[in-house]
């Protein structure tokens, strides 16, 4: 993982911020709303350099459409990095935790149909065998793994 934090994340880690002081003041009103935001300003602040890990075999095959596919549902990335925050995380905790998490991978629309499919039920969510995912880096294939994709077929973007 890299070891330095990117300013597109410390951009993105203050719009997290904003975003729980907001949730923290309307629930403050009793106003109990889950927060709201749209995922995706995490493609308005990183680009895809940042973010990009990788693609599938599939997704290479000439004429085959396919699509960025967030390894952590962009919800779940943004309720934890909320949690955080409601935790007492700083912005550079914040930061890392969407270096290390926020990642892609390109897939054929074929895999991306699975992978959102109402049966495996992991279309913003993680599977339920993941656990508190954010304690292993690994975690990250964990919706590709029960899609069927494995991970040692991920080859370079």
């Amino acid at each position: 993982m890299d070891i330095r934090i990117h300013d597109e994340h410390m951009r993105l880690s203050r719009v997290f911020k904003a975003l729980w002081e907001d949730y923290k003041a309307r629930k403050s009103r009793d106003q109990n709303e889950k927060t709201w935001c749209n995922t995706e300003l995490f493609d308005v602040f990183l680009p895809d350099k940042l973010t990009v890990i990788g693609q599938t075999q599939a997704s290479t095959v000439p004429g085959v459409k396919r699509r960025r596919e967030h390894l952590i549902p962009r919800l779940a990335v943004a309720e934890r990095c909320i949690e955080m925050f409601e935790e007492g995380a700083s912005l550079e905790e914040a930061a890392r935790f969407l270096q290390d998490f926020l990642k892609c991978v390109l897939v054929s629309s074929d895999e991306a149909k699975r992978i959102d499919s109402p049966e495996l039920g992991q279309k913003s969510q993680m599977p339920d065998s993941s656990g508190e995912w954010w304690q292993s880096p690994n975690s990250i294939y964990h919706r590709l793994e029960k899609a069927g994709i494995r991970r040692e077929v991920i080859l370079e973007p």
